[in-house]
């Protein structure tokens, strides 16, 4: 069976936490059921292809699927939440779909679509694809939701905040409504208790139908402010530039066996790359947080925050010299002398980007980075790294056999 270095990174986190609280680790290269007349009392921790809960959670839940929905409409979700959720829930996969009450906070990513069709005792956070409030659903708290396509059809206690490209509203909001989007539609008999603030192109106008306690306010766009990039700012590039090449020139003497792993992972395995490298940049910090509460596992945490740290400064260095090579060599193999002005061209390329104006130089270093960060996670972890490199067995010490013998 294939070990994924997402299990083993997820184990590691979870195993860090150890005696702080009592915890349920499950990793399955399948499915991962708990049936009705089932419950757990323990905090849980899930990885599976996909997570499917129709029992009982008394703690909190972390889950997360590494399978997809497929293309059919009516496929279900990776993660499936029909069962009853006492704690808060974190749940990240390909599709979730909540149809049970969660009594705490839930905080839900999908990558093609959420839908959230029960109570929710407190506050929701939601992005992904498509993000859809059922006329069922019912958020006690506030909801922020943030998705290409936003349908809220049912009833939010709180604040609500929207972030798409095309919102829908329709159902009952109980506080104020913030959408930007480039797209907003009002359905006749939404009921919005507080003001209703957007931005979009078009102006909005509402129908009659539309019971509304506020104001309607419509938000001005932001007018972009262009930097003047100074001489300072590209020296204080250049320097880190620089200091990142000696840092890789060390590493890469340091660690050749790792290296070269992690950058034919990143090179043939982008996306696995970045997902395990989104993994391991939320996780870790969670975990250390988690560690600081109990005395215990301070030590643990501050050491936890080391390794962060250096793993995201190596994976930087990794994204850069994958980008290096990209740009030279496509998907052709350098010589070995030529890993180090690939790496200067690489690392230049992100730096340079740096003076880039805001959000684009975030993008670029996430881009550059996650990647990098998960290929050198998984080639530390995997055991099962490939040899890059042929080493030639030294010959015998001893003299040859005899003839005959």
């Amino acid at each position: 069976m294939k070990r994924r270095p997402a299990l083993a990174l997820l184990a590691a986190c979870v195993c860090l936490a150890g005696p702080a609280q009592a915890t349920d680790f499950r990793s399955l290269p399948g499915a991962f059921t708990l049936a009705a007349e089932e419950s757990l009392t323990n905090e849980l921790w899930i990885l599976a292809a996909t997570v499917d809960l129709r029992g009982q959670t008394a703690d909190d839940l972390f889950l997360m699927s590494a399978g997809s929905a497929g293309t059919a409409t009516n496929a279900p979700a990776t993660i499936q939440l029909a069962g009853t959720a006492r704690g808060d829930v974190w749940a990240a996969g390909d599709s979730i779909d909540t149809s049970g009450p969660i009594e705490r906070h839930a905080r839900l990513l999908g990558y093609r679509f959420v839908q959230i069709g029960g109570p929710i005792g407190r506050n929701l956070m939601a992005a992904g694809g498509a993000i859809r409030l059922t006329e069922s659903a019912s958020i006690a708290g506030d909801a922020l939701l943030a998705g290409r396509d936003v349908i809220s059809e049912g009833a939010v206690a709180g604040k609500t905040r929207i972030y798409a490209d095309s919102a829908t509203l329709s159902g009952t909001f109980g506080g104020d409504v913030t959408v930007v989007a480039a797209k907003i539609v009002v359905v006749p008999g939404t009921r919005i208790a507080g003001n209703l603030e957007y931005r979009a192109e078009p102006e909005l106008i509402l129908d009659s139908n539309v019971a509304l306690g506020g104001k309607l306010i419509r938000m001005e766009a932001p007018k972009p402010v262009r930097a003047r990039m100074t001489a300072g700012d590209a020296f204080l590039q250049l320097a880190l530039g620089a200091a990142a090449f000696l840092a890789g020139l060390v590493f890469t003497s340091l660690f050749p066996a790792v290296m070269a792993a992690s950058l034919h992972r990143v090179t043939t395995e982008f996306w696995k790359s970045l997902l395990l490298g989104f993994v391991a940049f939320c996780l870790i910090p969670m975990t250390a947080f988690f560690l600081l509460l109990t005395l215990i596992g301070i030590p643990l945490s501050l050491l936890s925050l080391f390794a962060y740290g250096i793993l995201l400064y190596a994976g930087k260095i990794v994204g850069a010299l994958a980008l290096g090579r990209w740009l030279v060599y496509r998907g052709a193999q350098p010589p070995l002398l030529r890993l180090i002005p690939l790496l200067a061209l690489g690392l230049l390329v992100v730096y340079a980007a740096a003076l880039l104006p805001f959000p684009i130089d975030i993008l670029v270093w996430f881009g550059f980075t996650l990647p990098g960060m998960g290929a050198l996670a998984g080639a530390i972890m995997d055991r099962r790294s490939a040899v890059l490199v042929a080493v030639p067995q030294a010959p015998a010490s001893g003299p040859p056999p005899l003839p005959g013998a």
